[in-house]
């Protein structure tokens, strides 16, 4: 899959928006003519020469701002070419931690000076300036930012210069919007120099997850797909319908395609933005489970007469799924009177959930459709962490499941659809000392075949008086083999 890039950045070059024309003569008979050129007499409500966009324009762009971003220690950057600030950019972080400001777009969404932009533009700030496409220009602090959605807000801190509030974009409903409906992204593609940049095209595709975000780690993805243009410093903008309400929020391009952005949908956007405001971090739905497509041929393998939903693969132990009943190849086909057909947009639907809400599932177990009601808990990064763990570690190492999101941004584990990953040894244990390391996965358990952390952690249990040697058959480096490891009073 082509990298898809965040569109971030801020530099000088050249980029033109073009606006549509057209209009209809009032009388076709009588066309008028300036300069040799025929032209139109009436070109409809909004006045002579001039498209519905242009319009959309007027009311959108007072709201845009260019959000710069300072950061502590940042050295003024020698200013060259015209693309100097184009292939910045491109350079890795870690060689950008002394050189200038970074910047984006964001847009106002309530009156009272709050703006929504993208985590990536923000990230890292120590300082935070918007600029209206007026000239005016406002500290700001941050509100709140959340990684997994690339959502973040800010707030201007000082009162608008008129003693106004500010103007704000109206939020429309991305879950009504349909493919081939209009889409205008304005923003500050390159930076200041081309601020209010308005470009035009047409919603391309709704629901585009798995894209592999440059230097991001965006693991909750609903993309908008569009071919209006999308430029580097355009993230953060909106991407608005005819109406001039906002749909989407600008933030990813594809450099090897043209005509491909992606923008956030404005439902998810307003939902984050809105717990980031009330509370400054943002509350998300927990099941507790590891799943994965239900495929054709899985379910002709297992003589299931099902063809779409989500396969439960394992049951963290006191989970809300487990507590509900939930169990391992059961096929979650509702979440919530909701159809379930992929597993990503599950896991969003999960995660967008509120935490306490009692839940009903349907769910294909041996055959039959069965009910399943389940009370969602809190996600929680630590929590997870060591509820995936199985609690302390055993004979000096943790581990998580195979299918876990950890296990697999850690390590290469092509080849392997069962076991546990080793994400931690201690370096005094007797797995340290019998070389296990990081990213060995464990098959077998005295000759116990592994499906899942389920497995292990019931072996564990099982073992844990034992003090003869525990033979462990793990895949490590690419080489299988056993290792003995003799528990430790």
């Amino acid at each position: 899959m082509a990298r898809v890039y965040r569109s971030r950045g801020i530099g000088a070059a050249a980029v033109v928006a073009a606006l549509l024309l057209g209009s209809a003569s009032a009388d076709p008979q009588q066309p008028a003519f300036a300069n040799g050129v025929q032209r139109s007499v009436d070109a409809g409500p909004y006045g002579e020469f001039h498209s519905p966009f242009a319009r959309v324009a007027e009311i959108v762009s007072p709201a845009v701002v260019y959000i710069e971003v300072r950061k502590a220690g940042a050295a003024a950057r020698r200013r060259g070419g015209p693309f100097d600030d184009f292939f910045h950019d491109f350079t890795p972080r870690d060689k950008r931690r002394s050189e200038a400001p970074s910047s984006g777009s964001g847009f106002v969404m309530d009156p009272r000076g709050y703006i929504l932009t993208n985590n990536h533009v923000i990230e890292g700030a120590d300082g935070l300036q918007a600029t209206f496409l007026n000239g005016e220009k406002y500290a700001c602090e941050l509100v709140g930012s959340d990684p997994r959605t690339d959502i973040a807000v800010i707030r201007i801190t000082e009162r608008a210069r008129d003693g106004k509030p500010f103007p704000a974009i109206k939020l429309g409903d991305s879950d009504e919007i349909k493919i081939g409906d209009w889409a205008i992204a304005v923003g500050n593609p390159f930076g200041a120099q081309l601020a209010g940049t308005v470009t035009v095209g047409v919603i391309s595709a709704k629901g585009r997850s798995d894209l592999n975000i440059l230097g991001a780690e965006i693991d909750l993805q609903d993309f908008i797909q569009t071919d209006a243009s999308i430029n580097f410093g355009n993230s953060g903008g909106p991407l608005v319908n005819i109406r001039g309400e906002a749909v989407g929020m600008n933030s990813a391009l594809n450099t090897q395609g043209q005509g491909i952005g992606f923008a956030i949908p404005i439902n998810l956007a307003a939902s984050v933005a809105q717990q980031l405001i009330a509370t400054g971090h943002v509350r998300r739905g927990y099941l507790g489970i590891f799943l994965e497509d239900l495929t054709r041929e899985v379910a002709e393998g297992k003589d299931w007469e099902i063809s779409e939903g989500v396969l439960v693969t394992d049951v963290q132990e006191q989970s809300p799924a487990a507590k509900a009943g939930l169990q391992v190849d059961d096929v979650i086909v509702e979440f919530d009177a909701k159809p379930v057909q992929h597993s990503k947009a599950f896991k969003l639907l999960v995660a967008a959930t509120d935490v306490g809400k009692k839940v009903a599932l349907k769910v294909f177990r041996n055959g039959k459709y069965r009910d399943v009601s389940v009370t969602l808990g809190e996600y929680d990064e630590h929590t997870l962490a060591e509820s995936e763990a199985g609690g302390s570690a055993w004979l000096g190492m943790t581990v998580v499941d195979i299918t876990s999101k950890l296990a697999h941004d850690k390590f290469t584990l092509e080849g392997e659809d069962r076991g546990v990953v080793v994400t931690e040894v201690d370096p005094t244990s007797v797995a340290a000392k019998k070389g296990l390391g990081p990213g060995a996965v464990i098959l077998e358990i005295v000759n116990q075949e592994i499906g899942g952390l389920a497995d292990y952690n019931r072996i564990r249990d099982e073992l844990k008086d034992r003090d003869k040697p525990i033979t462990f058959k793990v895949k490590d480096g690419g080489t299988v083999r056993y290792v003995a490891l003799t528990p430790t009073p």
